[in-house]
């Protein structure tokens, strides 16, 4: 449902800035651990939005960071940071 939810959603690019980054880790099975990667970021219209990311894309984002992000309903697409 979500899936589908987030594939009728438009894509939304707009102009951001990372305000936190959060790790959650799950250890349900003793032997396997997994690990969810959050960023919260601050749009221009002052809203503030949780994305669930890969591991990838988290370790190239840092607090504090201002550029492009990109969206799909709840669905995080891509962040590129200005210089």
């Amino acid at each position: 449902m979500r899936w589908n939810k987030n594939n009728n959603s438009p894509r939304v690019n707009t102009r951001a800035r990372v305000l936190a980054k959060r790790t959650n880790i799950n250890n349900f099975n003793k032997p396997l651990t997994t690990t969810n990667y959050f960023v919260t970021f601050e749009v221009e219209n002052k809203e503030r939005i949780e994305f669930n990311i890969l591991g990838s894309d988290y370790g190239m984002i840092a607090e504090g960071d201002v550029g492009m992000l990109e969206y799909q309903g709840i669905r995080f697409l891509d962040f590129k940071r200005e210089n």
